[in-house]
């Protein structure tokens, strides 16, 4: 997404960065500094993953784990979201 509909977004949600106004063109600039270059180090971090499954052939191809890996770490983001409550506090702190 680009730095427009972040700061959208933070001003929907009432999210403020710390030391600067709740403007939404304010924090657009201050997302400018960041999005291109995170998207970039993003990118090419599951290139390079995807590249090392691959080449020491992991299970199934690197494109197949990469998949395999989002898919399990949003089925713990739900499980986490809908049994927040009911985790012991010490189980919470040990898996947040």
């Amino acid at each position: 997404m680009d730095a427009k509909t972040v700061s959208d977004q933070f001003k929907a949600a009432s999210i403020v960065i710390p030391g600067y106004r709740h403007d939404p063109r304010i924090i657009e600039k201050v997302l400018d500094r960041y999005i291109p270059a995170l998207t970039i180090m993003g990118g090419a971090f599951v290139g390079f993953l995807a590249a090392i499954a691959d080449l020491t052939n992991a299970i199934g191809t690197g494109t197949g784990l990469l998949l395999t890996v989002m898919i399990l770490f949003q089925f713990y983001e739900q499980i986490m979201n809908q049994h927040q409550e009911e985790i012991p506090e010490r189980i919470r702190k040990l898996v947040s």
